[in-house]
């Protein structure tokens, strides 16, 4: 990967960190600002960014970066948990705080705490045993997309015998709205394994990086993303609005123009000047803290009385300040802190191989 497309993703790893972000703080902006963000549903523009790249990225780590499958699946482990623990936590808190603040009922996956974090640790929350959602913390819904593509990447490139059965049983271990997801993430895997075979010149690839990005906005402006989700009704009916994978034939005319914007970025050669890359850098390397813990602080903060009753774009932009500045605070002790995870993680495992061969050889 060359250092341009390099920092031009993370540039779209930030940008789509912030769809989610500004989106999900909208109830904190004027009436008119909550609105046009509910109609834009941009929350679910950035997600579905982050699908296609995680697919590019995750391929290109598994053929060129992980050597083995130890390597692939510890890293992964390392980089995902770093962040999902404490999401989780700080959802709980929230949740908790919230709900003794306003008198309210404490949260059924709370009250059976060890029947559900099992589930959402294992990111099985989105699958064969419904849609579950933790305490506090909604967006953590996608980690169970996620984690089960990296299983069915995993699968593909490391696995020699049974392949296909393998493939067979993970997709069919996911569940249908997962793997309702999968060919949407697989775009970005097959873009990497497929970006060399047609080379375009540069005009070509001038005019499709314009066009992806004119398109995204003339489908948000057009709304023509809501208008493909309505044919929807013709292959799902109509499902409960809690399902995320709902709204798929728009969510993968969003991932096309997104599989095209990087194709057109690979061939372009991106030169990005040091200082952006420097900014890029500095948001992306907590990117993944912006997203998971977000919504929780967004839940305590709307028991500050100025938050809890303001509706402008004091409280909008001070409530994404405060999001960001706290996200970065708690970076520093968890997302950053996966090379020491990660040397945990390797630590734990060779003990466990240390003990399963002196049980082997005792027998």
């Amino acid at each position: 990967m060359n250092k341009g497309l390099s920092v031009y993703l993370e540039m779209v790893r930030v940008v789509a960190t912030f769809l989610v972000l500004l989106s999900h703080a909208g109830h904190f902006g004027p009436l008119w600002l909550q609105d046009i963000l509910g109609e834009a549903r941009l929350g679910r523009d950035g997600v579905v960014l982050f699908f296609v790249l995680s697919g590019f990225v995750i391929t290109w780590c598994g053929k060129e970066k992980d050597k083995n499958l130890y390597s692939f699946a510890t890293n992964r482990m390392a980089r995902i948990y770093s962040v999902a623990v404490p999401g989780l936590l700080l959802g709980i808190i929230a949740s908790l705080i919230h709900t003794s603040v306003q008198g309210e009922p404490v949260d059924y996956t709370i009250n059976k705490a060890w029947l559900y974090y099992p589930i959402f640790l294992t990111f099985y929350s989105q699958s064969w045993l419904g849609f579950l959602f933790p305490a506090g913390n909604f967006p953590y819904w996608s980690l169970s997309y996620e984690v089960w593509y990296y299983v069915f990447i995993a699968v593909v490139l490391y696995a020699n015998r049974y392949r296909w059965l393998l493939i067979f049983a993970v997709v069919l271990i996911m569940g249908p709205y997962i793997a309702l997801f999968l060919p949407l993430w697989g775009m970005g895997a097959l873009l990497y394994v497929c970006k060399d075979k047609y080379t375009p010149g540069r005009g070509t690839a001038l005019f499709l990086f314009a066009a992806t990005l004119l398109g995204f906005i003339a489908t948000k402006v057009t709304a023509f993303d809501s208008v493909l989700d309505e044919f929807n009704h013709y292959v799902l009916g109509s499902p409960p609005k809690f399902i995320p994978a709902k709204q798929f034939l728009g969510d993968y005319f969003l991932a096309l123009l997104a599989v095209v914007n990087f194709y057109s970025a690979y061939h372009l050669r991106i030169r990005i000047g040091e200082l952006a890359t420097k900014a890029v850098k500095a948001l992306a390397c907590f990117s993944f803290s912006i997203y998971l813990y977000h919504t929780p602080l967004f839940l305590l903060l709307s028991l500050v009385p100025f938050f809890h009753d303001a509706a402008s774009w004091t409280s909008y932009i001070l409530a994404v300040v405060f999001a960001l500045v706290a996200c970065r605070v708690l970076a520093s002790f968890t997302e950053l802190k996966k090379k020491p995870l990660k040397a945990a993680i390797d630590r734990t495992a060779d003990h466990l191989l240390k003990i399963s061969k002196r049980k082997v050889t005792a027998k």
